[in-house]
């Protein structure tokens, strides 16, 4: 039963509205990137559309070892101990850095084949411009890593709003100078890439400069160089791992849907992205939830006030279904003035708007398991969301959206088709493992 109040809505706003909001300023960013290069040419849209979508991949990365140490952090601070978390933070930024550094040197040897292994379906020239995009901006993944960590440690201390800010003023900078590089020096893809990089970097550097210097007043700071400890470096990893290993497979299945839409068309590839563009705002929100989740019941959690971690779960996932279904009942009424914004290719237009008309059928089903998923986790379950995490969009997604839209001929409508049968199988699971509370007594290592 829901037991909504103000003061529970109040203090599950104060993480999922920031946390929100920074997650839709970062899709901003690409909506508006989306919007100036789709003024360039179709072949420009598509390019970089490939690469955002390797990005967010290779994002999902930073984020899943990020929330792991959201949930320690959150369960530390619950209890005061302030040296745990400020730990916690310091290896968190450590294995995100070199985590981006290992992977910009395997893009900048590999980048291409990766490219022409996953895309060979499109034009030449399209490859051409994807990979003079990622080799301008691969540089930037070992800061995009580092402000991950640090504002994934904020939000478990409690402190949503400054990576907000921080995000804001980054992503003014992005949108600036994409904007002066392309309309007005004329640097075309060129201009995109090099403002992504240059806003990424500046991310990274102003959080590791506020985190170190205690003359700001932080929650948590970076207050020395921790002595390396196998077993504090293993419990975050540990939990953390099974977080990235899931998203980085969901979001490789994104890849791998975008791949398969390669086989329809380019309009298709395009269509897929801009379509896309409208569900992750509604991601974005759940984001935010999702992380109201682990924050909120986790620190309920570590005080043992079981009752209330049960309430603000609750609570929780009924704010979610409402606010996201309300949205996707918007996005499907306003579906032709939003996917027109980002192109001008009425091709690209008509196959957008279907795309988005359908998938936003399949939102209920989404926020069903995303409003659970930060409470499963922190309750000690990381390791059964990952496995249907993984298991499920790779041996029920890919598969049906390849039958159906590739072998059978259905094109967008099996892709959405092999989307709605993995979220079914997700959401069930989800709930069966919720409904039976398991969460409330299991033990996190810290």
């Amino acid at each position: 039963m829901v037991s909504l109040s103000k003061s529970s809505l109040k203090e599950i706003s104060n993480i999922a509205v920031p946390a929100s909001v920074e997650k839709s300023l970062l899709l901003l960013t690409s909506m508006i990137s989306t919007i100036i290069v789709g003024r360039i040419n179709s072949d420009t849209l598509v390019a970089v559309s490939m690469c955002n979508t390797l990005y967010t991949a290779l994002q999902a990365i930073f984020i899943g070892l990020s929330i792991g140490a959201t949930v320690h952090i959150a369960r530390q601070y619950g209890v005061k101990d302030i040296e745990a978390a400020e730990s916690t933070m310091f290896y968190i930024v450590m294995i995100n850095a070199v985590i981006g550094v290992i992977l910009s040197i395997i893009l900048w040897i590999f980048g291409k084949d990766i490219i022409c292994l996953l895309f060979n379906q499109l034009d030449d020239n399209v490859i051409k411009l994807a990979l003079l995009f990622l080799k301008i901006t691969l540089v930037s993944l070992p800061f995009m890593g580092i402000d991950f960590a640090i504002s994934a440690s904020l939000r478990g201390a409690g402190n949503a709003k400054l990576p907000l800010k921080l995000t804001l003023i980054v992503n003014v900078i992005n949108i600036a100078l994409a904007y002066f590089s392309v309309y007005v020096l004329g640097y075309g893809i060129s201009g995109v890439a090099f403002a992504f990089l240059i806003s990424r970097c500046l991310g990274g550097v102003i959080r590791l400069i506020l985190v170190l210097n205690k003359r700001f007043d932080l929650e948590l700071h970076i207050r020395k160089l921790h002595k390396f400890s196998i077993d504090k470096f293993t419990a975050i990893f540990s939990y953390g791992s099974v977080t990235m290993f899931e998203k980085f497979a969901i979001d490789m299945c994104f890849l791998g849907m975008t791949v398969i839409t390669s086989h329809i068309s380019k309009e298709a590839v395009g269509a897929y992205q801009l379509a896309n563009n409208g569900l992750n705002i509604v991601y974005a929100i759940t984001f935010g939830l999702e992380n109201s989740a682990i924050t909120v019941v986790g620190s309920y959690l570590g005080k043992k006030d079981l009752k209330m971690a049960k309430i603000s779960a609750g609570n929780i996932f009924f704010v979610t279904e409402a606010i996201t279904c309300f949205i996707g009942l918007i996005f499907f009424i306003f579906a032709k003035p939003f996917i027109s914004i980002f192109s001008t290719d009425n091709d690209m237009i008509k196959e957008g708007i279907k795309m988005l008309r359908l998938m936003v059928f399949t939102i209920p089903l989404t926020s069903i398991f995303q409003a659970i998923t930060g409470t499963l986790k922190t309750g000690g379950k990381a390791i059964y969301v990952m496995i249907f995490g993984i298991a499920s969009p790779w041996l029920v997604r890919i598969p049906t959206a390849y039958l159906l839209c590739v072998k059978c001929n259905l094109g967008i409508y099996g892709l959405v088709i092999g989307f709605a049968s993995d979220y079914v199988v997700r959401s069930t699971a989800y709930m069966i493992s919720y409904f039976r509370k398991s969460w409330l007594t299991a033990k996190v290592r810290l």
